[in-house]
């Protein structure tokens, strides 16, 4: 069982950074803490911003 839990974490870790990042904002009291605003919400925001303006472009021009 405590080999299982070791090579869980390990690849865990190895995931991509997007989840690293939910598990770093989850589990770390720093800036992102204290910030009124979750940075993933900021990002999700600021993606539909850049396909809002792609679409427009290409309806528009």
């Amino acid at each position: 069982m405590k080999r299982k839990g070791k090579n869980a974490l390990a690849i865990s870790q190895f995931r991509g950074t997007k989840s690293r990042m939910n598990w770093e904002s989850q589990h770390k009291d720093s800036t992102l803490a204290k910030s009124p605003y979750p940075l993933d919400i900021i990002c999700i925001i600021w993606k539909i911003i850049l396909i809002g303006s792609k679409i427009t472009f290409l309806y528009f021009n």
